[in-house]
Parts: structure tokens; C-alpha cells; sequence
């Protein structure tokens, strides 16, 4: 029963790397195709200027899609990336600055 309910998760998880692979592959190849055309047409003629601006756009958008697709992948395995809060951040800061002046201190009194 254990050996099943492994080999099940370990087959989601192929099935789900699979997936992100597949939609980055996908996406790398278009966002490159979009720019190598933007770079060629930034040399044409000032008139061209408008269909880089839409192709930027589209770069734009199919990058954020790509980045939503693999995230609500990730999520549904429980592996999702999570950027730390800022208050998270600003207590890690605050017990590191305390440790290093609580350090200093302690040298101070020392010499």
C-alpha cells in the first residue's frame, strides 16, 4: 500500500515536471522567435517601431503566463517558490543586526 501511494506521487510529479517542461520549451522557443524579429525590425525603419512595441508586448504576456502555468503546477505538488514577507525579512535583519552588535559588544568588553 506504501509502495503504491509512492510510486503514485512520484508518477504525479514526473507528470507534473513534464508539464512545466513542455509550456517552458514551448514558451522559450516563441519568446525567442518574438525577439530575433523585434531586433530585425528595430533595424528596419522608425515605422516598425509599432509592431516591436507590440511584439514586446506579447514577449510580456507569454512570459507571465508561462510563469502562472508552471506556479499552479508547482502548487498542486506542494512545491511551490515562497518570496518571503517583508516583515519576515525585516525580523531576520533585526536578530542578525542585534547578534552582531551583541558580538561586538561582548569584544568590547574583552580587550
Amino acid at each position: 500500500m506504501a509502495n503504491e501511494n509512492i510510486n503514485q506521487k512520484q508518477k504525479s510529479l514526473r507528470n507534473a515536471l513534464n508539464e512545466c517542461d513542455a509550456s517552458v520549451q514551448a514558451a522559450t522557443e516563441q519568446i525567442a522567435a518574438m525577439a530575433r524579429a523585434a531586433s530585425k525590425m528595430l533595424a528596419l525603419d522608425a515605422d516598425s517601431l509599432i509592431t516591436v512595441d507590440t511584439l514586446l508586448t506579447a514577449i510580456f504576456n507569454l512570459a507571465m503566463e508561462v510563469q502562472d502555468d508552471v506556479n499552479c503546477t508547482a502548487e498542486s505538488q506542494g512545491a511551490n517558490w515562497k518570496a518571503e514577507q517583508p516583515n519576515e525579512v525585516s525580523a531576520r535583519l533585526w536578530k542578525q543586526n542585534h547578534a552582531l552588535h551583541a558580538t561586538l559588544a561582548q569584544e568590547a568588553t574583552h580587550v
